[in-house]
């Protein structure tokens, strides 16, 4: 990345890291940006920092690289929901006798009135909500 500085009053030239860097008829002078705080310390001030074409290269590179991972995560999420609806789709039959299962043991449940039975057919709609709940979240 490169600095823009503005030079002191009478200032034509300025060195840094054995390099010759001339000060232009506005007073300014464009020097890489690790040597701009060395020439603050001689009376340099800082204007604006251009960019470089190393500098522009890699922030296209990481945009393209960005724009390119995006893409690919877009991809995978309508793969996964894709997949997900298919899954859906093969276990609804499934799903459908295992929530007929629970209604019945609920039902059951109700209807029952002898303690030792409705300890039984709880135990039963438990283990129905559960293979319900494994099924739905996969």
């Amino acid at each position: 990345m490169l600095a823009k500085m503005k030079a002191p009053e009478g200032c034509t030239s300025c060195s840094w890291d054995g390099k010759v860097f001339e000060v232009d008829e506005e007073g300014l002078v464009t020097v890489p940006v690790l040597a701009a705080t060395s020439l603050m310390f001689h009376g340099f001030i800082l204007a604006e920092f251009e960019p470089t074409e190393e500098d522009i290269s890699a922030q296209e590179a990481k945009a393209i690289a960005d724009a390119e991972e995006a893409e690919a995560n877009r991809a995978k999420e309508e793969a996964d929901a894709e997949e997900k609806k298919l899954r859906d789709v093969e276990l609804q039959p499934a799903i459908l006798e295992a929530e007929g299962k629970v209604e019945r043991a609920k039902e059951a449940l109700f209807n029952e009135k002898d303690p030792d039975n409705m300890t039984a057919i709880a135990a039963d709609l438990e283990r129905e909500k559960s293979a319900l709940a494994a099924l739905i979240n996969g």
